[in-house]
């Protein structure tokens, strides 16, 4: 067993002020076994935030939920390991693909829509498509370079036609191959190479229109957005969507209430361009394509769902992901928004009780956002790094009505302990003090802001769990940054 730690807090709507938090230390046995128990055990402890841990201390990569059944969950670990839950997230069991090990990251999981025993799995270090037959127990490969060369499908880059569910399509990382089976996955074969991508190029992003248009759009590194208009046996090569080649789609969703409307998350992707990334929408199949939302934040995790009626606009979840060498300016990891219209207004959801993973990281990237049905209501499911929380879809939580961000202040710690903030309320002297998560005050320092950025170095720092205030001329701004 080890420890892990979870700050619960005193109200959903923190600032510096305001925000009485606390400290709670629980022991996690390894390997993991998630019985009610634990849940009914903790619910008290973090009953105070949006987020209640269902899978602690465990990454988590991938989300793939049972379209018949959502109270059935698979998560993606690392080494081949995933969980299943059969009750909304209550218990967990703890599957292997073929043989556990290794240092894969189960990020691409998938469910078949119709018949749902069938489950396939891929990702980051696996060699190819791996497919189940018995919902997740026994598993055998379906795909593999017959060269011998690693075959890579990361991201969401393997789903079913929407109107054909035992036609599915997949996007190799690289090189650049579109595949299709028309057996539930259990054959494939390559129907089209993605045209003028080079070497560099990766993709890991594929989705199908819900229409019959036959518009297939894949993504990936370079931003390039490829867009087919008969089924993905050709491709045209579009716009960046950020046009700057240092990023990459990630995901993207079909709104469920305007058809020929499409979203895209862009992420950071070679750690140099910090201007571009955010939330982009199409509104023509993915011809044209505008930014929508947080601008210079590189976002992973999306989700969009219907809204309570059918006139209400789309209900978009964002998570935030970005690599670990990326500058300081480049905003990503633990920061999730919610919109309830369609991306015009935004609340940030970022209150997720970070812990450390099993291999004793506290990594703060949001992979998957996903609604499940849990203790027969609807629910929203995290993965991240740090583990899988749970949290209402209607929570209460802290609005903002930026079209960018939804707080002026963006803050960063590296790991020798030098903060960077990042302020757009101006330039110009200002004080930034430091506070424990119970309120008290761990020091105050002068700094000039030029061009937005100030940096502190507070010496001596312990781990642990810290509110950054900046008092400006122009106003005040907070934000929490975790010390490890």
């Amino acid at each position: 067993p080890y420890l892990a730690f979870f700050v619960t807090c005193g109200c959903q709507s923190c600032t510096a002020d305001t925000s009485p938090c606390s400290v709670v230390q629980m022991p996690v046995m390894r390997p993991i076994a998630l019985l009610a128990l634990y849940v009914l055990s903790t619910a008290a402890a973090v009953a105070q935030t949006s987020w209640m841990p269902i899978i602690p201390n465990r990454a988590i990569y991938g989300l793939a939920v049972n379209p018949q059944n959502p109270r059935t969950v698979f998560a993606g670990n690392m080494a081949r390991t995933l969980f299943r839950s059969t009750d909304g997230g209550s218990t967990w069991e703890e599957l292997s693909v073929q043989s556990s090990g290794g240092s894969s990251l189960m990020s691409c999981l998938l469910i078949h829509p119709a018949d749902t025993n069938v489950v396939l799995a891929a990702g980051i270090g696996f060699d190819g498509i791996d497919r189940s037959t018995d919902e997740g127990v026994t598993w055998q490969n379906v795909l593999r370079d017959p060269s011998g060369f690693r075959m890579e499908f990361v991201g969401e880059s393997i789903v079913p036609h929407p109107a054909e569910p035992d036609t599915m399509y997949a996007i190799r990382n690289a090189p650049g191959i579109v595949y299709r089976s028309t057996d539930r996955g259990e054959t494939w074969d390559s129907l089209s190479a993605v045209p003028t991508a080079v070497g560099t190029d990766r993709f890991r992003a594929i989705t199908v229109a819900p229409d019959s248009t036959n518009i297939v759009l894949v993504g990936g590194r370079v931003a390039f957005m490829y867009r087919s208009t008969d089924g993905g046996r050709t491709f045209v090569r579009g716009p960046r969507l950020t046009g700057h080649p240092d990023s990459e789609v990630s995901l993207f969703r079909w709104s469920p209430t305007t058809p020929g409307t499409v979203y895209a998350t862009v992420q950071y992707s070679l750690a140099q361009n910090v201007t571009n990334a955010g939330l982009m929408m199409s509104t023509d199949w993915g011809v044209t394509w505008t930014r929508i939302a947080h601008k210079d934040v590189s976002l992973y995790a999306l989700e969009v769902l219907r809204g309570a009626t059918p006139t209400d606009a789309d209900i978009i979840f964002v998570g935030g992901n970005q690599p670990p060498l990326s500058p300081a300016q480049i905003m990503g990891d633990s920061l999730a928004f919610r919109s309830i219209d369609g991306g015009g207004t935004w609340q940030e959801i970022n209150d997720v009780p970070w812990t450390e993973n099993e291999v004793m990281e506290t990594n703060t990237n949001v992979w998957a956002i996903r609604k499940i049905e849990h203790q027969g209501a609807e629910a929203i499911m995290l993965a991240s790094e740090a583990g899988a929380f749970l949290s209402s879809p209607l929570a209460t939580v802290r609005h903002a009505t930026s079209d960018d961000n939804a707080s002026p202040l963006r803050v960063r710690m590296a790991p020798d302990g030098l903060i960077t903030l990042l302020f757009e309320g101006g330039d110009g002297a200002a004080t930034v003090d430091l506070l424990a998560v119970d309120g008290g005050l761990v020091g105050s320092f002068p700094v000039t802001l030029h061009q937005g950025i100030a940096r502190v170095h507070p010496h001596g720092l312990a781990s642990g769990v810290y509110i950054v205030a900046l008092r400006h001329a122009t106003g005040t701004a907070s934000a929490r940054i975790l010390r490890y």
